[in-house]
């Protein structure tokens, strides 16, 4: 299977169990259940598809996949430093302005002080797909136009 799809597959899935099943559902523990086994089954596996990005994108290059997994691991590290004021100022924002927004969903436990960081994260996970979903339809018209300049139709991943 492509990794395109299995990278979309998996960042939807997550935006998913995120914004709805933590987001509106998780108002009892058996719904908070389902939202953790579906959490940890699409959130895990986005960092063992780097591998399945990387070959594609590198052309079998050695010191272009390693560049690659470099920008990967620096963008991640970037994250987990910038991830404790960033989630201070999301629960200190939440607190003040989102309460009366989200009085029947899960928003709003702990008088919503986790509403904006619960959004946050699910909208970021959408926006990664999103933008997976487009780079893949570049690649995919890109091959396309490849192939009809060579006159020869090839199965495209």
């Amino acid at each position: 299977m492509s990794p395109w799809v299995l990278g979309f597959a998996n960042l939807a899935g997550t935006a998913f169990s995120v914004l709805v099943l933590w987001g509106v559902c998780s108002l009892n523990m058996p719904m908070l259940l389902v939202y953790s086994m579906a959490y940890g089954f699409f959130a895990v596996g986005w960092s063992a598809l780097w591998s399945g990005f990387l070959r594609p994108l590198a052309n079998g290059n050695l010191e272009a996949t390693n560049t690659l997994l470099g920008l990967l691991l620096f963008t991640r590290g970037v994250g987990n430093i910038l991830s404790a004021p960033l989630s201070t100022w999301l629960q200190d924002l939440s607190g003040k302005n989102v309460a009366k927004n989200f009085t029947k969903t899960a928003y709003a436990v702990m008088d919503a002080r986790y509403g904006a960081m619960i959004l946050f994260t699910g909208l970021c996970f959408a926006l990664a797909a999103f933008f997976l979903l487009g780079a893949w339809c570049f690649r995919f018209t890109q091959q396309i136009a490849r192939s009809r300049d060579q006159g020869v139709y090839t199965r495209i991943a």
